[in-house]
């Protein structure tokens, strides 16, 4: 910074001087730091910006997989389950596997306050089951909506079924229900506690009248 002239007379610098040349120094500095600052904030966006897009493409690659994964999975406990009941081999024709709840056609089923996780269409004879659900909870809606297929499979006269079925004692809160409901949640229990059905037909006449009745029918399928 060139001095002014009472610098040049004193032979030094002025107050004016060193002040104005301190404050030049002090902007100089303070561009730099921010010149500093606003480069390692680009970087840092930057770098946040090839992370996300890495993670948006696992994420592109890796869900796919977890689904197809999940599937598999449910696929295989499907297969699994209808080897144990062959009496379901041809009164079921396929077994449709539903990502989303809404996808059932009821969500209010018979005016009680339950949501759906299996549906058994007896026009078609296929199951809609709700794959996001335990294992265990996956299986067992699958062997009740298999019951169901029983059900309608060797229906004949509904009036015997009402008989048998829609009364104490019940097995589950569900098969409250209906006597439909009542027949595949039974059915389900017997498949569950073959012991345990064995035990309850000796104290309990109804119930085994409920599960003589299913024995029937199963015997029916496999005719």
């Amino acid at each position: 910074m060139k001095d002014c002239n009472r610098c040049e007379l004193k032979g030094k610098q002025c107050n004016d001087c060193w002040f104005a040349e301190a404050f030049a120094n002090l902007k100089k500095d303070l561009v730099k730091d921010l010149v500093k600052v606003v480069t390692k904030l680009l970087d840092s966006i930057l770098w946040v910006l090839k992370k996300l897009h890495i993670i948006s493409i696992l994420v592109v690659l890796v869900i796919p997989m977890t689904t197809q994964a999940a599937q598999s999975r449910h696929e295989a406990i499907v297969r699994r389950v209808l080897r144990q009941l062959p009496e379901c081999e041809n009164s079921i024709t396929k077994v449709r596997l539903l990502n989303r709840q809404e996808d059932f056609s009821n969500r209010d089923y018979y005016g009680m306050d339950f949501k759906l996780y299996g549906q058994f269409n007896f026009i078609a004879d296929e199951i809609y089951i709700y794959t996001k659900q335990s294992p265990e909870r996956f299986k067992e809606t699958l062997v009740h909506e298999c019951g169901h297929a029983v059900d309608y499979a060797t229906r004949t006269d509904n009036k015997l079924q009402e008989k048998a079925f829609g009364r104490e004692p019940f097995l589950s809160v569900y098969s409250r229900t209906n006597s439909t409901e009542d027949f595949a949640e039974t059915y389900l229990f017997m498949k569950n506690n073959p012991r345990k059905t064995i035990r309850l037909a000796r104290r309990n006449k109804n119930l085994k009248a409920k599960f003589d009745f299913i024995t029937k029918a199963i015997k029916k399928c496999l005719e």
